[in-house]
């Protein structure tokens, strides 16, 4: 049965190879009309298009593209025993990257996709595969033929079951009638696949977004102004899960989320092995709507909450996998952790690195059976089977050092016996060939603090020393914990990474003269042979780059959003665009143009940065241009910051007007300035494209602190000017406006009082304590 869908549904096949029901409907998601034309630009003119593709990794540029394109996104499924599945449903398949992958294992599949474009992108993916029908439906109005599928896949997919299902009851009870109707579609013995984030998730509680709104702490806070999209936490998933009468069941835990997975961990592993959180050394999580810096450390995070038993309930993500029996499952999970390497390797040398459950090794196999590349001059992959040690890293011991001390010395004497080990090490074997890699995360710290060796994967083709493993050694781990090393290189005024490696080579009384010059030009001709890096020596860049505070940190560009919302509609993240802005140091037009689904709008939000600042707004335009830009008809316009001022609806900004000029000020990573259109207004791409524009000028960090200074001086001096008049009728005046900014002041205490009511309501909630529980685990 290779089309089990085509039997129960009257399908049309279009001419683009994608079927749809007749009547037509669909869903419409959509990441953007710019931005699925871009994909299907590029998968049209794709010539590798297989789940592996170097090629589509370097058309990425930004989230959407990444996540469409990304070799990782196939990761979540590369450690599963999928032997035996022959047919397969796939639901909200979006532009094909799992289809590709699934494709790939020459399983039958029928993958349903509710968006039109979307649907003609994975067809485009997979159009050299022959064993895959894509569908356009919204499968809920899909008829699924009963026990016709092996496996049915739900990635990405159930946080809009609402959307789905809007007659539903609640969102809960749309997922449990999504997983009932798919339910009656899987064979006995057959799989259901779903994957999801984790609405407390840890990167949540450090100050990241919520994938799907763009804000902070909606989900932590239970979606209160739910919108049809909304995950949930491992506890509600076990009530949906039993609701919907899933007996067999287990969690899988893709790092850092299930979107692009570096690692994935078992439920039966995290829980049996207390340093499981090792795995996790270099994941590190993202915000995928705009710049975001943790608020601590992630991995001695990871690690205490381990140690608690609380890591599988703040995972980023859940990669959930029902059946019927639970020895079913064991087969279809047959490891303990999968790792991979990173997608910046060539893929010759990507590998992905499996402990199979149960067993006391660990082995590391090609992701691609491709040949290695011949012109490699320097160095060989060893892909050989080795025994698997527990223990702590010593990386996680340098790192520990690093944090609650303001002492030095500590790290300086694990540096003196790491340099040792290196020197014995040498010492003991002739050539070290298989030293490369010998990194503070490839060595694990027995009971008796003796070094036990993991993950000898590179042998030397020449002869290299221990000064070189030490520098790569100190290159890599200050590359991956600079935050952590501020107090190291404040202390010794330390500037950038290469003075960090001179001041340790002295710590050892290394005289270095030529020899990191040439250390640094070996490490360039490795990584060029490895990975795919085009840039220019990017070694030499690395220890170049001027250090800078973490809290004083700004980058060069921030990025702007501009959402757009009908008549009694809400804000959110699908109806809107970003921009970058550059930092200074001149003014700039900021475009965005809004996509042919923007019908009847009759609001703006403008969120003119993702971080606080000062910035200054001169004119504000909103106008019809055609698309070739010749003829355009302006329909709105703001022309100074006062009346942008006067217009807006202003959260987290703050409008000054000195005599300096006119400045916002935003105080928060989520400044918004909504406008009511005077008319309603819609985008046609095919005629005439809606174009927001906005000219603006950021302030750089050191900018904002002379544009602070300037406010100072202009309200003193205002006040100097005001008591030198000594006029009657003066005096009265600024009497009556104290009298004014007195009442202002009591009515703020009384705020202030209701506030801090409010807080003290909330301090006794759970969602409260459970920050209290993080912020004391950020202090440790």
């Amino acid at each position: 049965m290779k089309f089990p869908l085509l039997k129960c549904n009257n399908l049309v096949k279009t001419d683009s190879s994608v079927w749809t029901v007749e009547p037509k409907g669909s869903f419409d998601y959509s990441d953007g009309e710019t931005a699925e034309e871009y994909l299907n630009d590029v998968i049209m003119n794709a010539q590798d298009l297989t789940s592996q593709s170097v090629e589509l990794d370097e058309k990425i540029i930004d989230w959407p593209s990444e996540y469409h394109l990304s070799s990782k996104r196939a990761n979540l499924l590369r450690g599963l025993k999928l032997d035996g599945i022959k047919n397969v449903l796939e639901l909200g398949s979006g532009c094909g990257s799992i289809t590709r992958y699934l494709g790939e294992l020459h399983i039958n599949i029928d993958a349903v996709e509710g968006n039109f474009k979307r649907a003609e992108i994975n067809r485009l993916r997979c159009r050299d595969l022959e064993n895959v029908n894509v569908i356009n439906a919204n499968f809920n109005e899909l008829i699924l033929p009963k026990e016709a599928y092996n496996a049915v896949f739900l990635i990405g997919v159930l946080e809009y079951a609402k959307k789905f299902l809007p007659n539903a009851v609640s969102d809960k009870n749309a997922v449990i009638n999504i997983l009932t109707n798919v339910k009656s579609a899987l064979k006995k013995d057959g799989v259901l696949f779903i994957a999801i984030e984790n609405r407390m998730g840890l990167k949540y509680w450090m100050g990241a977004s919520e994938d799907h709104y763009g804000q902070t702490y909606v989900g932590l806070y239970g979606y209160p102004q739910s919108q049809g999209v909304r995950t949930y936490d491992k506890r509600e998933w076990e009530y949906i899960l039993d609701y919907a009468n899933f007996k067999c069941y287990r969690f899988i835990y893709p790092f850092p989320d299930y979107k692009l997975p570096s690692a994935v961990l078992s439920d039966v592993y995290i829980k049996n092995d207390e340093y499981a959180h090792s795995i996790l050394y270099r994941v590190s999580s993202r915000d995928y709507t705009k710049a975001w810096r943790p608020n601590g450390d992630e991995f001695l995070i990871w690690k205490s909450l381990q140690q608690s038993y609380y890591l599988e309930d703040f995972a980023n993500s859940f990669f959930i996998i029902i059946s019927d029996s639970m020895d079913r499952l064991a087969n279809v999970i047959p490891y303990d952790f999968v790792h991979f390497s990173d997608s910046i390797r060539k893929p010759a040398y990507r590998t992905v690195t499996i402990k199979p459950v149960g067993e006391s090794y660990v082995r590391k196999e090609r992701m691609v059976s491709t040949e290695r590349e011949s012109n490699a001059q320097f160095i060989k992959q060893n892909l050989k089977q080795a025994k698997y040690i527990k223990g702590p890293l010593l990386s996680t011991v340098w790192i520990e050092t690093l944090v609650g001390s303001n002492d030095n010395r500590p790290f300086e004497i694990l540096i003196q016996d790491y340099y040792r080990f290196l020197i014995q090490y040498f010492h003991n074997q002739e050539f070290s060939h298989d030293a490369f890699d010998l990194l503070p995360f490839n060595i694990i710290l027995d009971n008796d603090g003796s070094y036990r060796i993991i993950d000898k994967e590179w042998i030397m083709t020449s002869r290299i020393s221990p000064e070189y493993v030490l520098f790569r050694a100190i290159l890599w781990f200050s590359c991956i914990c600079k935050e952590l090393l501020i107090r190291i290189y404040k202390t010794k005024n330390i500037t950038n990474m290469r003075e960090f490696v001179e001041y340790v080579f002295s710590l050892l009384s290394i005289r270095l003269d030529q020899e990191l010059d040439k250390f640094v030009e070996f490490e360039w001709q490795v990584q060029a042979e490895l990975t795919c890096l085009k840039e220019p020596n990017i070694i030499t860049t690395m220890l170049s780059e001027p250090f800078q505070d973490p809290l004083d940190l700004q980058s060069e560009t921030v990025s702007a959003q501009l959402f757009w919302a009908g008549e009694n509609e809400y804000f959110c993240e699908d109806n809107s665009v970003s921009v970058s802005v550059s930092l200074g140091p001149d003014r700039q037009i900021l475009i965005f143009k809004l996509p042919g689904s923007a019908i009847n709008v009759c609001r703006l939000r403008l969120d003119p940065s993702d971080q606080p600042g000062i910035f200054d707004l001169f004119n504000i335009v909103l106008k019809y241009s055609d698309p070739k830009g010749k003829q355009e008809k302006l329909l709105w316009q703001i022309q100074s910051g006062r009346e942008i001022a006067q217009y807006s609806q202003r959260e987290n900004v703050y409008y000054c007007n000195a005599n300096s000029g006119e400045t916002f000020l935003s105080l928060s990573n989520d400044p918004q300035l909504v406008f009511e259109l005077p008319i309603k207004v819609k985008a046609d791409a095919r005629e005439k494209i809606l174009q927001f524009e906005v000219e603006m000028y950021w302030y750089k960090s050191k900018d904002d602190s002379i544009a602070v200074r300037t406010l100072e001086k202009e309200i003193v001096m205002q006040w100097q000017q005001i008591r030198s008049k000594n006029s009657t009728i003066e005096m009265i005046d600024l009497e009556n406006n104290i009298c004014e900014k007195n009442c202002i002041i009591q009515e703020k205490d009384i705020h202030i009082q209701n506030v801090e009511s409010e807080l003290n309501m909330i301090k006794q909630s759970k969602i409260w304590q459970t920050a209290e529980f993080f912020r004391r685990l950020l202090i440790k």
